[in-house]
């Protein structure tokens, strides 16, 4: 008999863990006093991870 430590998780747990992370991430952001970042400087940052990785590779 499998135990839960020993299961691999379901995508549902998965999905379940990662948003309850990023509510924690969000609350955390919140209470330090930082504004939101706006959809065009998330994409400005992912744009901007992506081209250091580039240069890396």
């Amino acid at each position: 008999m499998k135990t839960i430590e020993n299961s691999p998780e379901s995508e549902a747990q998965k999905r379940h863990k990662a948003t309850d992370a990023f509510a924690a991430m969000r609350a955390d952001v919140a209470r330090a006093g930082i504004p939101e970042m706006t959809l065009d400087e998330i994409n400005a940052e992912i744009k901007a991870m992506r081209a250091e990785k580039r240069k890396r590779e």
